[in-house]
């Protein structure tokens, strides 16, 4: 059982994150109390409270939901990364720690298709350039 955000529905945290919306600091402190509720440890949730990390300029909560949701949990869309949101959260190495451990940069290298988001850097590394 959640104990954040308690009403009821799929996101129940809406209501209080838009309540404190004026708020920054009260935000990103619903959302690290939501992130250690199982209730909202599945990767749709996972990456709506990513988001919002990232709208409120935590990076770093944004990539350890983003890791959570991705690697751990192994069940958010992909395409979810390239959010306009998570434009600083890709500066970041851990986002490109990301994207190997779930297997992107294998599939990139191997078939030859590095898409409009990456390129590569020589035989082991690449660089985010979106």
């Amino acid at each position: 059982e959640h104990t954040v955000g308690m009403s009821t529905g799929f996101f129940p945290l809406h209501k209080e994150v838009f309540a404190a919306s004026d708020d920054p600091q009260h935000v990103l402190a619903l959302l690290r109390g939501a992130f250690s509720e199982p209730f909202y440890r599945i990767p749709t949730r996972l990456n709506i409270m990513a988001m919002y990390a990232a709208h409120y300029g935590d990076s770093d909560l944004a990539l350890a939901i983003l890791r959570t949701a991705f690697v751990d949990e192994k069940g958010a869309l992909t395409v979810n990364l390239w959010h306009p949101l998570y434009a600083n959260a890709r500066k970041d190495p851990r986002f490109k720690a990301i994207l190997r451990d779930i297997g992107l940069v294998a599939v990139w290298r191997e078939s030859g298709k590095w898409g409009d988001y990456v390129r590569p850097l020589g035989e082991d590394d690449f660089e985010i350039i979106a």
